[in-house]
């Protein structure tokens, strides 16, 4: 049985969900709030895949993205933030873009590197 969690396991409440996005909307329109909206996201402390597989592999990110999720909705319930999930694209796709290389080291949760700076003047 596979225990990775699909949105529709977590249950999301949809009226909490769009209270959360009108808090975010009043923040951003200057409207007076109740309170400042408080954002807490939950990392997993035990991830299935490290981090190069997340970086490498698009379904495993995802499967990592939906448990953290889940995790913040169960363990924070009186939280603002807004559930999402974003790709995490790392800081050196800007780089690529530029043709740099990239390397990996010996550490599987570590990120990648740039083997040069792609562009030598500018």
């Amino acid at each position: 049985m596979n225990s990775t969690p699909t949105v529709d396991s977590l249950h999301l409440d949809a009226n909490e969900i769009e209270r959360r996005k009108q808090l975010v909307r009043d923040l951003w329109a200057g409207k007076p709030l109740e309170h400042v909206p408080v954002y807490i996201s939950v990392e997993n402390p035990c991830p299935r895949y490290p981090i190069r597989e997340q970086f490498l592999d698009a379904d495993k990110q995802w499967e990592e993205s939906i448990t953290a999720l889940g995790l913040a909705w169960r363990h924070v319930p009186h939280n603002d933030l807004v559930p999402a999930v974003r790709p995490d694209v790392g800081c050196s796709c800007l780089a690529t873009a530029f043709g740099a290389e990239l390397f990996w080291g010996d550490d599987p949760n570590q990120t990648c590197g740039v083997k040069h700076a792609p562009l030598k003047r500018v």
